[in-house]
């Protein structure tokens, strides 16, 4: 049995092996994504402003911030009580709080520019908070999430590097971002660990 806080501590992230939230909050956070995407609110709230608006081209990718603010079904799953039960158990916080959510929407095949995330690190882009902040990422997959698909990818043990400031969200050239990136000394890029999760996968 694999111990989520020894995992996460080793390799600086943690998949959980199966659903975690049930099909019916996924379906209903999915058509939630597809309304914001429409431009249709169904709190009267928009999202808060954003790289990617309803009208722009739906083949690219869709990056839109707190999208809970806008979907009812949303907002149901990133509260739900089973993903801060596990950010618990792999981190050992005491307790847990939702301060930021994103919703990614990569289109799917054939690929085109500006379908990419490109290699970063979370904390470049938290800068209001101070170092040391125990802040901590949850991606919960919507959809079947498979190696043909372009899952993210994890370096193992890249957590130790400390803030290398050098990676960007956007960059779509990920082999030239890769060796451009001066890494610590005696660190290693080894390998990639691709997410593959199902729907409703952390």
């Amino acid at each position: 049995m694999t111990d989520p806080m020894r995992t996460y501590a080793d390799d600086g992230f943690y998949i959980h092996p199966k659903p975690l939230l049930d099909a019916d909050l996924v379906r209903a956070a999915t058509s939630g994504m597809d309304s914001i995407r429409a431009g249709v609110y169904d709190t009267g709230t928009e999202p808060m402003p954003s790289p990617w608006k309803p009208g722009d081209d739906p083949q690219i990718l869709c990056k839109i911030e707190l999208p809970q603010r806008a979907s009812t079904a949303i907002g149901s799953l990133v509260s739900d009580q089973r993903l801060g039960e596990l950010a618990a158990k792999v981190t050992g916080a005491d307790w847990v709080q939702v301060w930021w959510v994103q919703l990614l929407y990569k289109p799917p095949t054939p690929p085109k520019p500006g379908v990419n995330v490109g290699w970063h690190q979370d904390r470049q882009y938290w800068s209001a908070w101070e170092e040391g902040s125990e802040l901590f990422t949850a991606w919960v997959a919507l959809s079947d999430v498979a190696e043909n698909s372009g899952p993210m990818r994890f370096v193992p043990g890249s957590h130790q590097w400390g803030l290398l400031g050098e990676g960007d969200f956007f960059g779509q050239d990920l082999s030239s971002q890769r060796q451009n990136m001066r890494l610590p000394e005696r660190a290693q890029w080894r390998e990639e660990v691709p997410a593959i999760l199902p729907p409703g996968g952390v």
